[in-house]
């Protein structure tokens, strides 16, 4: 029973491996832009200095803080 068991495993295994289907080489045409993210209103005041000169990347940073803070974990 245990030899039909490793032909069994290996049949198996084999099939497997041969059974995936191969993708498509054609080149697929580049995708369009994404738009840029936007600020969500109201989202209070909560705020953390970071390490960066750029005001707008302090806002988006700001934002997340206040989503995690606002995040019901229970």
């Amino acid at each position: 029973m245990s030899r039909k068991l490793v032909i069994s495993f290996v049949f198996l295994a084999l099939t497997a491996t041969f059974a995936q289907h191969q993708h498509a080489t054609a080149a697929k045409p580049p995708a369009a832009p994404a738009a840029a993210p936007t600020l969500l209103p109201g989202m209070g005041n909560a705020h953390h200095a970071v390490s960066t000169t750029n005001p707008l990347a302090q806002k988006y940073f700001d934002e997340g803080l206040s989503l995690i803070y606002a995040f019901n974990h229970a």
